[in-house]
């Protein structure tokens, strides 16, 4: 299913609202100073994108001069994905990119972005939060269309898409949680190993 052009308005828009702080600042020598800033432009930020399908998050925000990859499984939606990016790269802002990439949403790399879009479905969620609660980096937002992440608070909701914000300071997801939660069933205790029983 495709995302609509308002929703990917929406989130490129609250991506700017929530900031993200780009490491540059934090290293920089004038950190006391700009150690707060926030994201004003795009430009040079990372986007990955977990199920990608036609391509128009990763398009969108390659427009915007982000660093954007998707991740499809349906190498037809690929296809299409990269035509559209070829026919929009002309009008992109400078320093945008986007990469597409045939492969499963889990094994996707993820551990350098600052925005990470998900479009699951509810039996996948469990696994993309415990994916998110590891692999992610601290800061980066995540935003998701209709399923919420299992065990983690959104900041933002609207038009039916939730965003977090990745805190590693906060668990996100009780550890060995993913399996019980994918099954629907609140786990009261740890489960025994099989060699225990």
């Amino acid at each position: 299913m495709a995302t609509s052009p308002r929703r990917v308005k929406m989130m490129l828009e609250w991506i700017k609202m929530e900031g993200i702080q780009r490491d540059s600042i934090r290293s920089s020598r004038l950190h006391n100073e700009r150690a707060n800033a926030c994201v004003q432009s795009l430009s040079g930020l990372r986007l990955t994108d977990l199920g990608s399908g036609d391509g128009e998050v990763v398009v969108q925000a390659a427009s915007e001069g982000m660093a954007a990859s998707g991740f499809e499984l349906n190498p037809s939606l690929v296809a299409i994905s990269k035509l559209r990016w070829a026919l929009a790269r002309v009008s992109a802002a400078p320093g945008g990119s986007a990469r597409f990439v045939i492969g499963n949403l889990l094994e996707a790399p993820i551990g350098g972005e600052d925005v990470i879009m998900v479009f699951g479905v509810p039996p996948l969620m469990p696994l993309v939060a415990d994916k998110l609660a590891k692999e992610a980096k601290d800061g980066s937002l995540v935003f998701c269309h209709r399923f919420p992440l299992p065990g983690w608070t959104h900041i933002r909701e609207g038009d039916g898409c939730l965003l977090y914000r990745v805190d590693k300071g906060t668990p996100l997801i009780e550890p060995g949680m993913v399996g019980t939660l994918a099954a629907g069933i609140k786990k009261e205790s740890p489960a025994v190993p099989p060699e225990k029983l």
